[in-house]
């Protein structure tokens, strides 16, 4: 690599950082793939081990907070490609996998991940945005150019060649023109070009290098004749304007997924829900949803009056078990431990299946001003003592914290009331593995009004983008995957 390359890409970095990150690279390239599971090697894996060599920090990039931000913005998007790439790829021959990643950046990424900022979700890049018209659909600017208003261009010249109506003649189908795209077609799409400036649209033309994008649009010389649009550029006001938010109180909307990596790392979230970096795709993902699917069935039929026999949950756990990523083998240990499972919650509290009220019972929780929790309650019973129980299941693959499944469940206490108007007395994890326990407790109101406080200041956090990482290395830091990110990694 010269150094030339070095500097242009650097962000911030040194030549030993990306001697490092070499390291990285080389190491995946050379792997003996016979020797290895599938599951040792994943370009995403791959891809996080050469941010943490290289150790890259948006602190570490030049000039001021917004370009880390946009730098890891950008970085985070990658990650969100290799992880398509690798749900369609995964069970491939990992010999030429380097060669098929590269042909997809190179030939098909690019229609698919054009520049755009429609699902950034909670963090907006502070920069110019460059999208198609298809994809600017449903979204508003400040400020919007629509340049290259050619003729043939805009609206586009119809492409000759092979076609679907080479096989199959126009006369055969209803309103052919539809589907060949008409001028009409162009009209309205122009419309939604010129309809997603909220204060400036500018509509330029300049002649192209081909004779056939020499003329102007159509579309351009019916502008310049709309008495609302300016053939010169205007001055500027002499006195700008203070900045002024649409809205006094921003909405934010969480899930309670979201809030856990809130509560527990506010960086972590950013990292992952406003840059978007993925995690590495794990062999057994499915199985959690998928005993939780067979669980969702044996309640609802139970709330009609059908009470299930463990004869059928062989076939239940069949129809519902998902593990796409797993080999032949571990989908055999996966289905195992899920009848294993089944039938020892069955054996524990089938005789209390007629007292189920809700299963996954959607709710949402308003806590203050602009702050709103959504979520979904595994399960809502009735106990023999007269009692309502919120019960949350976990599994070894979807553990956490004993303090974050407390927070879940009184969040989920006070979704309820909002929902039905009545208290649940009880919050229960129930743990559908063998070797772990399960916890039951009496809802604790002052922790409720804690809750209601700690997602609240939450929100505002996220408002103002204070989103800090953890002061020192914890135990935090040691299951996040992404910390790489974030810190040198303690061996």
């Amino acid at each position: 690599m010269q150094p030339g390359v070095r500097q242009r890409f650097g962000r911030g970095l040194d030549d030993a950082d990306l001697d490092a990150g070499m390291v990285i690279l080389h190491r995946a390239r050379t792997l003996d793939l016979k020797r290895h599971r599938r599951i040792t090697f994943t370009l995403q894996q791959v891809y996080a081990d050469f941010l943490a060599a290289v150790r890259v920090r948006e602190e570490r990039v030049p000039g001021d907070q917004t370009l880390g931000e946009l730098a890891f913005y950008n970085l985070g998007k990658f990650s969100k490609v290799i992880t398509a790439f690798e749900q369609i790829n995964y069970k491939s021959s990992l010999s030429d996998l380097y060669d098929r990643f590269v042909q997809f950046l190179t030939y098909q990424a690019p229609d698919y991940y054009a520049e755009s900022d429609a699902d950034v979700g909670y963090a907006t890049p502070d920069a110019v945005v460059i999208s198609t018209v298809h994809q600017a659909k449903g979204m508003q600017w400040p400020a919007v150019f629509v340049p290259a208003m050619r003729k043939n261009r805009f609206p586009g010249k119809r492409h000759g060649g092979l076609s679907a109506f080479h096989v199959i003649p126009p006369e055969a189908v209803d309103d052919a023109d539809r589907y060949k795209g008409t001028e009409a077609d162009e009209v309205r799409l122009f419309y939604v070009a010129v309809t997603r400036a909220q204060k400036y649209l500018a509509v330029t033309y300049s002649p192209g290098e081909s004779k056939l994008y020499r003329k102007e649009s159509d579309f351009f010389t019916f502008t310049t004749r709309n008495p609302y649009m300016l053939t010169a550029e205007a001055p500027l006001p002499a006195e700008r304007l203070e900045p002024r938010a649409r809205h006094e109180t921003p909405e934010v909307t969480l899930s309670f997924s979201e809030l856990k990596y809130l509560f527990e790392c506010p960086y972590q979230f950013k990292l992952r829900f406003m840059y978007g970096f993925d995690q590495p795709i794990a062999e057994e993902l499915g199985y959690g949803k998928s005993l939780h699917d067979v669980l969702a069935e044996i309640h609802k039929r139970a709330i009609d009056g059908d009470i299930i026999d463990a004869s059928e949950i062989d076939e239940l756990v069949d129809r519902h078990l998902n593990a796409p990523f797993a080999g032949t083998e571990l989908v055999k240990q996966l289905r195992t431990a899920a009848r294993s499972a089944i039938r020892r919650y069955l054996r524990e509290n089938g005789e209390r299946l007629h007292n189920t009220l809700h299963s996954e019972q959607p709710i949402r929780v308003h806590v203050a001003p602009g702050v709103t929790v959504d979520g979904r309650i595994d399960l809502i019973r009735r106990l023999d003592t007269n009692e309502t129980s919120i019960v949350d299941f976990k599994s070894t693959q979807r553990a956490q914290t004993d303090d974050i499944s407390r927070d879940q469940l009184h969040v989920y206490a006070a979704g309820y009331k909002e929902l039905s108007g009545h208290n649940a007395d009880l919050v229960e994890v129930l743990n559908l593995d063998d070797s772990t326990s399960s916890s039951r407790e009496v809802i604790n109101e002052e922790l409720l009004r804690d809750i209601h406080d700690k997602i609240r200041d939450a929100g505002e956090a996220l408002r103002d983008n204070q989103l800090p990482r953890k002061s020192s290395w914890c135990d935090t830091c040691a299951r996040c995957d992404l910390a790489g990110l974030c810190r040198n990694v303690e061996q």
